[in-house]
């Protein structure tokens, strides 16, 4: 991790100078296979239960590691564009979607859309495995 915050945008960061963040413990890297070929490699990727956060309208999530939330911290002020939502592109599974990631009480959570859900044949309790990258405005 940087000891200070970064001074480009996260989405232009150079691979000799990429935050820790972008490797987890749990995805075991880039060499995992999880980006193909001609596909740059998502600046964060792990795995998490889908849990849901009942609101007017129930909504699915998967919750970032904590050990991550420090890092999209200091992304989150270069690309937020209000309340500290950070603008991702995510992949679970074989779909694609975009999405921003909500922070709360010092974690950030990735709402998991109906679409993405369906499509994938994903259910409240299920463990799910994500990849997201940063998305500029």
């Amino acid at each position: 991790m940087p000891d200070s915050p970064p001074t480009r945008p996260a989405f232009e960061w150079d691979d000799d100078d990429l935050p820790a963040a972008r490797h987890t413990a749990a995805t075991g890297g880039p060499e995992d296979g999880a980006a193909g070929e001609d596909e740059p490699a998502p600046d964060l990727e792990f795995t998490g239960e889908v849990v849901e956060w009942r609101g007017p309208a129930p909504f699915h999530f998967l919750v970032v590691p904590k050990e991550e939330c420090a890092w999209l911290t200091e992304v989150m002020r270069e690309v937020t564009y209000g309340w500290g939502m950070v603008p991702v592109t995510g992949r679970v599974g074989g779909t694609d979607f975009t999405t921003s990631l909500w922070p709360r009480k010092g974690s950030f959570y990735v709402p998991l859309k109906d679409a993405v859900r369906h499509a994938e044949g994903i259910e409240l309790g299920d463990t799910v495995r994500v990849a997201l990258t940063i998305r500029s405005g």
